[in-house]
């Protein structure tokens, strides 16, 4: 039966889900149950994302719950996961900010894969977002090493977390340029994830990141890092405003394509 509603609606399934096939469609969908499949259809044919369908997404080594309120993880953004467990592992960071959490899933799974006590902070300046968080850390707590301290703090960049310092903070921030870019991002997540999650307005981008790093900046202990992801047409711009707001180090790195995707740095 998912097979059969493939083919029969093709075409509009190919423009909505760019690149689905039908045993793609299969494997996501066939574990639902025929009525609740068929009780979604509508919002499929509308192309509603197949997560926020799902209400979960696979991310690093774990499923992540999701909705509209936070945006779907994506398979290139566990590039992040795995330089900041290099970093904590390197340099034995034990306070650790994922700011701009959204699901929580970077934080949550560095968690997952740290032995050593990590004292995570996950924040946002969505309390939606974050209650999707705290559900996930409820998911995914008993995968933790018992010593790792998880806390949950609603905040516009670091402005509630001003007079604190961290080893390492890592994030997915809001990167494209609302009319520059707008023709880059697909239809769907245009339509369905949260804008505030990924845009910033072109006449403030630049003010926005100088704003951004520095508070970054300050919030970072010596020789602390950061790790953020980025826009692959901006990164060089960007790595110099770090640079400028007095970080070190400034490295960009390239994604599982051979895009330009991430900032490293040092304070």
């Amino acid at each position: 039966m998912y097979r059969d509603f493939f083919f029969t609606h093709q075409k509009t399934l190919e423009k909505n889900y760019a690149g689905i096939t039908v045993d793609q469609f299969f494997d996501l969908f066939s574990s639902l149950p025929l009525k609740v499949f068929y009780a979604k259809k509508d919002e499929i044919l509308d192309g509603t994302p197949i997560h926020h369908i799902l209400g979960e997404k696979y991310f690093y080594k774990n499923t992540f719950l999701v909705n509209p309120g936070v945006l779907i993880p994506r398979s290139e953004t566990e590039i992040l996961v795995e330089k900041g467990l290099e970093e904590i592992k390197k340099n034995n960071y034990q306070d650790v900010l994922d700011i701009g959490c959204g699901s929580g899933c970077i934080g949550l799974s560095v968690l997952v894969d740290s032995r050593d006590s990590i004292n995570l902070t996950l924040a946002d300046i969505s309390a939606d977002a974050l209650t999707v968080a705290k559900n996930n850390f409820e998911k995914l707590k008993y995968s933790f090493d018992p010593n790792h301290r998880v806390r949950f703090v609603e905040s516009d960049l670091l402005e509630n977390l001003s007079n604190e310092m961290f080893d390492i903070i890592l994030t997915n921030p809001p990167y494209i340029k609302f009319s520059n870019d707008r023709s880059l991002v697909h239809e769907g997540t245009f339509r369905f994830e949260p804008h505030i999650a990924l845009f910033l307005e072109d006449d403030h981008y630049n003010l926005w990141f100088k704003r951004f790093f520095a508070e970054i900046y300050s919030g970072l202990r010596p020789s602390g890092a950061l790790l953020m992801e980025g826009h692959e047409n901006h990164l060089k711009g960007l790595a110099q405003i770090a640079k400028d707001c007095g970080l070190r180090d400034v490295e960009i790195l390239r994604d599982y394509t051979g895009r330009d995707r991430f900032i490293s740095c040092k304070k």
